[in-house]
């Protein structure tokens, strides 16, 4: 059998043989009877479909894969889809990275909070751009080690973690134990979407008919369904029809006070749904009563049902902001009261209270998401008596707060149109104190009791306000964060648990984004091949094998006429006396690390003292990842510097798909070149020839 091979890009590791193509098919070539389209860069997967696309019109089985799709690969064939001399002798990870968290830990899906435990493929989870991706893997593993316990500003609720599990960050990834800047994002929403398509929910759920008179809710009908949501989620309960078994009851309860609310819900009902609701007086409440049963799957489908166990579905979450505002004003409107916090402070907080979590985390996103300092608390609730009856035992309930002044006023003449008088003793707003915390260094005086002032300000009272920003603050481009509170090392002994994500490879635990694994789905779980004759090792997890395997390919590398080149690169954690002495036995042309992140930095230095006393500049060559999301050509210089003073020869790789300035390309060009490299890097230079590079 013949088969060609099909690459979208030519790199230093394709094949060159007369079967081997970059391109189209040409028009005098031979007969094959298969042909195989690989593709390495993600970025190449559209030119790869196409590529497919053009090689069947010349013949009848075309085949598409490689790692940018997913595919695992087979048996290592040398010299068919890398060039003769390039041998792979494991694939895989070994899945014993530090980065899990344990059970119960709370995760947002698209139909409410998940513990991870409870996490299923194919559930959509909120990423840190927003938007929700489909999970692809999940993992779990046994864990015994150090561990991490840490509260934020934003959510008091605990999270336990593998001491090293990594959080994406504005300068980059960071591990809470060695987090200098203590400050992680919170999930943003991205409100989207103006229409709701209940057509989608009544095909999922098998209801008998619709129970409105379109596929789609929109415009002002959609506006008042919203109100509705707010009403339902803060007064709402749904229960078995007594007089239909078969149906379900729709029922809001409010009190005797708010009897134009008990209007206004019977109102949006009719205006939505063409159906008269009934009014029903008790003793303690007043009831807006619906006896519809497509009514009440579509509110149990989209919004859950019972104290506990109600959220907010994805397509609620993602409707534009004019809705948005509309279900939480009718919300707090039901659920949320005005408090006055001291007498002679005058200072006011907005405060709701649920006992589902899922659903005051939601109402709290959707609130930062807004602009507006939101905070979720949790707290023990004694039992709850209505006439002398237990109508609720002890529970915990999760309480949103909105505590900064201004907020609050625009809050409260939104919600209930009062107005909230207060007048600051500082004379500065929220924005103000921003502002002027940025514009000056507070590095420069780190003493507390510094007495100077600036603006007329003494730093004390800088301090001061830098505290209360970092407890709830969006920076300067819109993102929220949140600062770390109350850490503590722990020992763990348990079941840990991570998932896989598509596209951010990203997703949210009570509230903060995090990073998870992505390399078991595409690698598997490590495994060691049969050992094939070549001197390019493209292995990249090669440390994590057994021993013995390593000594086999040390063997065989010895038998190589060419010296070692170890381009898949080696885990700089793992570089040990073991593995120094071992590459001491070989002849090395290069042995490559990697310098992605900020937090590699501490790993590649200790590898390097080891490494360093034995090889030249030349054979220790670094991969240092720049241009990714949040990076700056400040960081990204200061990390190829690092990696130079470290003892390697750094190779600056531009991060893609992402389109760069040109000056990006300019630092990579300088560090990518080893002649210019070296020459920027070497002392006593003329300022011209400094001006040139």
């Amino acid at each position: 059998m013949r088969i060609a091979r099909v690459f979208p890009t030519r790199t230093s590791m394709s094949p060159t043989d007369e079967d081997a193509y970059f391109g189209p098919p040409q028009m005098f070539m031979p007969n094959y009877d298969e042909v195989h389209v690989s593709c390495v860069f993600t970025w190449d997967v559209p030119k790869a479909k196409e590529l497919k696309y053009q090689w069947e019109q010349v013949c009848k089985v075309v085949k598409l894969g490689g790692p940018a799709f997913d595919d695992a690969g087979g048996e290592f064939v040398p010299g068919i889809y890398l060039k003769p001399g390039v041998t792979i002798t494991s694939r895989g990870c070994s899945n014993k990275c530090k980065f899990c968290f344990i059970n119960g830990t709370k995760i947002l899906t698209s139909v409410g909070v998940k513990n991870i435990e409870d996490i299923n493929i194919g559930d959509m989870v909120l990423d840190k751009n927003g938007n929700f991706n489909k999970v692809v893997n999940t993992i779990k593993r046994h864990y015994a080690g150090d561990g991490i316990m840490f509260t934020t500003g934003f959510d008091n609720t605990p999270i336990y973690v593998t001491a090293d599990h990594k959080f994406p960050t504005r300068t980059g990834d960071i591990s809470i134990k060695d987090s200098r800047e203590k400050l992680l994002q919170i999930a943003p929403i991205i409100m989207k979407t103006d229409r709701l398509p209940i057509a989608n929910y009544i095909k999922s759920k098998g209801f008998i008919r619709n129970p409105i008179d379109s596929a789609e809710l929109f415009g002002i009908r959609l506006e008042y369904f919203c109100e509705l949501a707010g009403w339902y989620l803060a007064e709402g309960s749904i229960s078995k029809s007594n007089k239909r078994p078969n149906s379900f009851c729709l029922v809001f309860s409010l009190s005797h006070k708010e009897i134009e609310d008990v209007n206004r819900i019977k109102y949006l009902i009719k205006e939505i749904f063409g159906i008269d609701a009934r009014i029903v007086t008790r003793a303690s409440t007043i009831t807006v009563e619906v006896v519809n049963k497509q009514l009440g799957l579509l509110f149990m489908s989209l919004f859950g049902k019972g104290a506990g166990g109600k959220y907010i579905s994805c397509d609620i979450l993602q409707l534009k902001e004019k809705f948005i505002k509309k279900l939480i004003c009718s919300y707090f409107r039901g659920d949320g009261s005005l408090v006055k916090l001291k007498e002679k402070t005058g200072r006011f907080r907005i405060v709701s209270s649920s006992a589902s979590y899922s659903l005051s985390l939601s109402i709290a996103l959707l609130l930062r998401s807004l602009g507006y300092n939101a905070i979720v608390r949790s707290r023990k609730v004694k039992d709850t008596y209505i006439n002398s009856r237990l109508v609720r035992p002890n529970y915990l309930a999760y309480q949103v707060m909105v505590i900064k002044i201004e907020d609050v006023q625009e809050l409260a003449m939104f919600f209930w149109g009062k107005d909230i008088p207060y007048k600051r003793k500082s004379g500065f707003s929220y924005n103000q104190k921003l502002e002027m915390v940025s514009s000056i260094n507070l590095s420069k005086h780190k003493k507390i009791e510094d007495r100077s002032k600036e603006n007329g300000v003494p730093f004390q009272t800088y301090y001061k306000w830098k505290k209360q920003i970092d407890n709830n603050y969006i920076n300067e481009k819109g993102i929220n964060e949140t600062v770390v509170r109350n850490i503590s090392k722990i020992n763990l002994n348990c079941d840990v648990f991570n998932l896989t994500v598509e596209d951010s490879h990203t997703y949210t635990v009570s509230g903060i984004s995090t990073n998870n694994c992505f390399v078991p789905p595409r690698e598997g779980k490590i495994r060691e091949l049969e050992i094939k004759p070549g001197y390019i090792v493209q292995d990249n997890n090669l440390l994590a094998c057994s021993q013995g395997h390593i000594e086999k390919v040390f063997a065989m590398l010895k038998k190589q006429k060419e010296p070692a080149n170890f381009s898949g690169g080696f885990e700089a954690a793992r570089v040990n006396d073991l593995v120094v002495e071992q590459l001491r036995g070989l002849r090395i042309h290069q042995i490559w690390l990697a310098y992605d992140r900020p937090n590699a930095e501490a790993p590649l230095l200790k590898a390097m003292e080891k490494l360093k006393p034995y090889f030249r500049r030349e054979q220790l060559r670094c991969y240092v990842l720049i241009g990714f999301e949040q990076d700056t050509l400040e960081n990204a210089e200061y990390r190829l510097r690092r990696a130079w003073e470290a003892g390697t020869l750094p190779f600056a790789m531009l991060y893609e798909p992402k389109v760069h300035t040109q000056e990006w390309y300019l630092l990579q060009r300088r560090w990518t070149r080893p002649a210019i490299t070296k020459f920027i890097n070497t002392p006593k230079k003329t300022v011209e020839e400094e001006r040139w590079w």
